[in-house]
């Protein structure tokens, strides 16, 4: 009896690393990061506000879904992850559904990248934002 829940459990074991192999990806998206984006302050503006209009903060959870707040404006959403880039996908912002704010509709139709780089860095980009530029964002916390 012991004979088969090894092998069992080995066989489950190597199936996982196969599996993780063909993904093309072993990177933990899972925890805390934080990136800012590119945005110099002109004459007279105050760069502390300017700094933290820039920010952005993102939770990857292991179960899935994530928590973004940038700008100080907080969504969630469902993460998948495909070819070793993790797509997120927004369902609600400020703890509303998109689809039940016309103006938030949009949102909830495009998924944001995130692509490991070296050093453990993730590189965010959100094909509809207002900044197209990708911002490079650095982990704060490991786990979920």
């Amino acid at each position: 009896m012991a004979g088969l829940l090894t092998g069992i459990v080995l066989f489950f074991l190597v199936l996982n690393l196969v599996t993780k192999n063909w993904s093309g990806s072993s990177f933990n998206f899972v925890g805390d990061w934080r990136g800012f984006r590119d945005i110099k302050a002109l004459p007279g503006e105050d760069p502390t506000i300017l700094r933290q209009l820039s920010k952005l903060d993102l939770t990857v959870r292991p179960n899935g879904t994530f928590e973004l707040v940038e700008s100080g404006m907080p969504y969630e959403g469902k993460s998948r992850e495909s070819g070793g880039t993790l797509y997120l996908r927004i369902e609600t912002v400020m703890g509303k559904p998109v689809e039940s704010e016309p103006a938030y509709k949009k949102v909830g139709e495009i998924e944001l990248e995130l692509k490991p780089l070296e050093n453990g860095r993730l590189q965010f980009t959100d094909p509809a934002g207002f900044e197209k530029k990708p911002v490079v964002m650095e982990r704060t916390k490991f786990g979920g």
